[in-house]
């Protein structure tokens, strides 16, 4: 498979040359495993370099991870013909390098910390969805969703005790998308707290 040029191929984004192969080796089992297995191995050496660099921002980090994971999914689209086994290794591949530390879920916690501090302020309803979505599509790879949720809930109380800071729409936003993700129950401390807030802010 190495002498296949797909990692080079992958490389370059060269997606029609990637679709002639995928046409070739489909009719074979055996030999679109193989692919698979190039596949997951380049995705999982890729993602490393981001998790597994101590230089690289939170910020920087989680943008990588959103970029990359675009290019493989037009990938799969534009090449792989939405093969459901190849989107499973895609997904499987993310999981692994994600899963390898705690720093992409810190990072995806401060990066939205980040948007509500700066971006947010300055984008629309339909901005703001398209952001959190992004953003839930790499929290779905987290396999220990707690450890997102105990650093969201300490930045979000930050965010709430600074009444500058509330974004009252983007925050239910958030907490209604991590809510269709993980149900009542992972949202419903951070759902009190919101109203907690509010209501301090109408006795005052």
């Amino acid at each position: 498979m190495d002498n296949s040029g797909l990692i080079q191929m992958l490389q370059e984004d060269k997606f029609h040359d990637i679709k002639l192969m995928y046409s070739l080796f489909r009719r074979c089992p055996g030999a679109l495993n193989v692919l698979k297995q190039e596949l997951k191995s380049y995705i999982v050496a890729e993602g490393q370099k981001y998790v597994r660099n101590e230089s690289i921002s939170n910020d920087e980090l989680v943008k990588r991870i959103i970029e990359f994971r675009e290019r493989m999914v037009e990938l799969l689209n534009k090449s792989l013909e939405k093969d459901s086994t190849v989107e499973l290794t895609i997904k499987n591949s993310f999981e692994s390098f994600i899963n390898e530390n705690e720093k992409t879920a810190k990072s995806l916690v401060m990066y939205l910390d980040d948007q509500f501090k700066k971006d947010f302020k300055n984008n629309t309803e339909v901005e703001i969805s398209e952001k959190v979505d992004k953003i839930i599509q790499i929290f779905r790879y987290l396999q220990d969703k707690d450890i997102f949720e105990s650093f969201y809930k300490n930045y979000f109380a930050k965010r709430l005790l600074d009444s500058r800071r509330v974004l009252e729409d983007a925050e239910k936003e958030v907490i209604k998308k991590l809510k269709e993700e993980c149900g009542y129950n992972f949202t419903q401390r951070l759902e009190v707290m919101f109203k907690d807030i509010k209501m301090s802010e109408q006795r005052i």
